[in-house]
């Protein structure tokens, strides 16, 4: 009867520091957003070229921009208030796995998007070429490390909540 308990104990303990591993992580991920803010006004409005007739699509881009990033801190906020309620390993690494799987497919999109905003603005051939082939060169670089630089620091945190959650 004291092993069960004392395994319970270990598991209530390591089920408590993964959750504050996670919640540092989703804190860090909702500052790096309200710095990000800024930056991306910034960058809109230094591209900002009212005579340019293919304006529109620009504005498009930027638009889809501006509402996945408020999509993303919006998700990311509403994690970050969730995080203390979660109360079993699985309810916790399932979101905790869509929240990587959102980071990583607005990041992707406001890539396109930025790219593409500066292709419209700057349409030239080599511009486009360049811009493609960073965007290639970095997305290859990202899928075949195993994974974002900011996944790799978390993959020990996902296992160690798969290992509770096998354990049950």
């Amino acid at each position: 009867m004291e092993t069960n308990e004392l395994e319970n104990l270990k598991r209530n303990k390591l089920f408590e520091d993964l959750k504050g591993k996670c919640k540092s992580c989703v804190k860090r991920d909702l500052y790096g957003l309200l710095l990000c803010w800024p930056l991306i006004i910034l960058l809109f409005f230094a591209t900002l070229r009212q005579d340019n007739p293919k304006s529109i699509l620009f504005f498009i881009c930027w638009i889809v921009i501006f509402c996945l990033g408020g999509w993303l801190t919006f998700f990311i906020f509403r994690f970050f208030k969730k995080v203390d309620n979660l109360d079993t390993p699985d309810r916790l690494l399932y979101w905790f796995e869509k929240r990587h799987r959102y980071n990583l497919i607005a990041w992707l999109v406001s890539c396109i998007g930025i790219l593409g905003a500066y292709l419209i603005n700057f349409g030239s051939i080599i511009w486009v070429i360049l811009g493609a082939a960073i965007f290639i060169v970095i997305i290859v670089l990202i899928f075949y490390s195993g994974g974002p630089l900011w996944y790799l620091k978390e993959k020990d945190i996902i296992e160690q909540l798969r290992e509770l959650v096998e354990k049950k």
